[in-house]
């Protein structure tokens, strides 16, 4: 018989690797990272798209501690995963403007 327990394991790492691949495909960020400030991109600073997201996802979803291990120990100095290092991928900070340009504030008295 299957184990429930590893059946349940299975469908949360599809669940995670899918919602990494989308979000982080269409705009290099999952709410995790939004929060953070931070985002995947290419080694130049382009959007990774959908491919270069199921990869570097697929470390996370299945493979975090080997993916962490191997990549922090074996590339040490580099900080990165080393499904990063496959799919070509870096995570860097968002550099959001404080004021966004363009607006002007209007001081109300209500």
């Amino acid at each position: 018989t299957i184990d429930p327990g590893l059946i349940s394991i299975s469908l949360s790492s599809i669940i995670l690797f899918l919602y990494w691949t989308l979000l982080e495909g269409y705009r290099g960020q999952s709410i995790g990272k939004m929060a953070l400030k931070i985002r995947a991109t290419g080694r130049a600073g382009e959007d990774i798209g959908f491919g270069a997201a199921a990869v570097e996802s697929f470390g996370k979803a299945f493979l975090l501690v080997p993916d962490c291990l191997i990549g922090w120990l074996a590339m040490s100095g580099s900080k990165q995963r080393l499904f990063n290092r496959i799919s070509g991928t870096v995570v860097i900070e968002t550099r959001e403007a404080e004021e966004p340009e363009g607006v002007t504030y209007v001081k109300s008295d209500g």
